[in-house]
């Protein structure tokens, strides 16, 4: 029985998600040198794969969907961390749905009561909150994964032309071409934040002036991200504009980790974008396992697995760590050698940096530590010299999804490389 119960948990998920700048920075995208492809495909999920693995269900397509890790108190017995809460809108954009997760038998996938006006957006919480909105409405329903029931907390009215829908577990945000209202949280209710919401509006009706507004992330700390046709733009969540860069991908799609790290695809070409929460390219690859762009990305963070998923299929990934070296280079001073290195490790990381001397016998660590998805320029100095020609290594160990181990080496030589 644990064996046949492992492989359905299994199944389900991989089958079923698996300082201010005035101007705007160029984002400097050049094609990486990976040592391992950044995300690791698990899974393609098409009707064939709906239809068998939840018999009966009316649901054909997934127009957008959210996926979340329901807290630990809230989880029913026998359900796996690993399996995600989950919630979207489908068939043709029409129809609500959520997941029910069954320890024995086939999961299912139940329909929300759906308003006379179409679904735009739909948010989920690890609370087992779930939000969308309508034309004129925000609807809030209540998941309790114990009892199986689905509860409808409240409904209020939103402005007209809602672009996006996102949230936390403390905050949402709903996006308009004018405007970011952000909401702060409390059990049955939502008040709107002013000074984060003016602050991020204020900034919106400056680029609305010559851009169109298209999209957001809400961070899982609260920090913003907005799309427009011709840049991105990065808020901490105080509202205050860390950084915009150029949009020269005609993104469109976006989502975040559990590190914070922001995800970008367009529904326009089969590229994925990886930024760190400070707007530093990181990566970007091509999405090879769906036939057509995608029409909506999801992020499972704290797995840091991502689902995506055009109108007829999706495809389901693991993320890895890697590291593209930029520069290298050693020199003398006062009889001691004074390294520096430049390099980017694309997902958060465990890395230690170290020296080895050329006899093999002297070592010497350089850096320990944890560390988010960054671009590092680290110098050491007052080395000794009995490691000219020997070897610096730099390993990083990814402290989730995969959890992959990449190490780079370079010979320590006083010719700069």
């Amino acid at each position: 029985m644990t064996r046949k119960y492992n492989n359905l948990g299994y199944t389900i998920l991989v089958i079923f998600f698996i300082p201010l700048f005035s101007s705007l920075a160029h984002s400097n995208i050049v094609t990486p040198n990976y040592t391992v492809a950044p995300y690791n495909h698990m899974t393609t999920i098409n009707k064939w794969y709906i239809n068998k693995n939840f018999p009966g269900t009316k649901i054909s397509s997934v127009s957008y969907c959210d996926i979340a890790q329901l807290k630990k108190e809230l989880l029913p017995r026998f359900w796996p961390n690993r399996i995600p809460f989950a919630a979207g809108i489908s068939n043709n954009k029409s129809t609500l749905f959520y997941y029910q997760f069954e320890p024995f038998g086939f999961s299912k996938l139940f329909h929300i009561p759906t308003p006379s006006s179409k679904p735009i957006d739909i948010s989920i919480t690890s609370n087992g909150d779930i939000y969308f909105i309508t034309e004129n409405q925000l609807f809030h329903y209540h998941y309790n994964a114990i009892s199986k029931q689905l509860t409808l907390l409240t409904s209020r009215p939103i402005s007209k032309n809602a672009l996006k829908l996102d949230s936390s577990d403390s905050l949402i945000g709903i996006l308009y071409p004018h405007k970011l209202d952000i909401l702060s949280l409390n059990l049955t209710s939502s008040t709107l934040s002013k000074s984060i919401s003016n602050s991020i509006s204020k900034h919106i009706k400056t680029l609305q002036k010559k851009e169109k507004i298209i999209s957001f992330t809400l961070t899982r700390f609260n920090n913003s991200v907005i799309i427009t046709n011709k840049s991105i733009h990065f808020y901490n969540k105080n509202g205050t504009l860390i950084k915009s860069i150029k949009n020269e991908n005609q993104l469109n799609l976006i989502d975040s980790t559990q590190h914070e790290d922001i995800l970008l695809a367009s529904t326009a070409h089969k590229n994925l974008y990886k930024y760190s929460s400070n707007g530093t390219y990181l990566t970007h690859v091509g999405i090879k396992h769906l036939k057509g762009p995608p029409q909506t990305i999801s992020v499972y963070k704290s797995y840091g697995n991502i689902a995506i998923f055009n109108t007829k299929e999706g495809a389901y990934y693991t993320m890895r760590t890697d590291i593209y070296p930029h520069h290298f280079s050693a020199k003398t001073h006062n009889d001691s050698l004074s390294i520096s290195c430049d390099f980017t490790t694309i997902m958060p990381s465990d890395i230690t940096i170290h020296l080895t001397g050329p006899d093999k016998k002297h070592k010497k660590e350089l850096l320990s530590k944890k560390s988010p998805s960054n671009r590092f320029r680290l110098t050491f100095n007052n080395i000794p010299s009995h490691f000219i020609n020997g070897t610096l290594t730099i390993k990083a160990k990814g402290v989730y999804s995969e959890a992959n181990t990449i190490e780079k080496k370079w010979k320590i030589s006083l010719d700069e490389t």
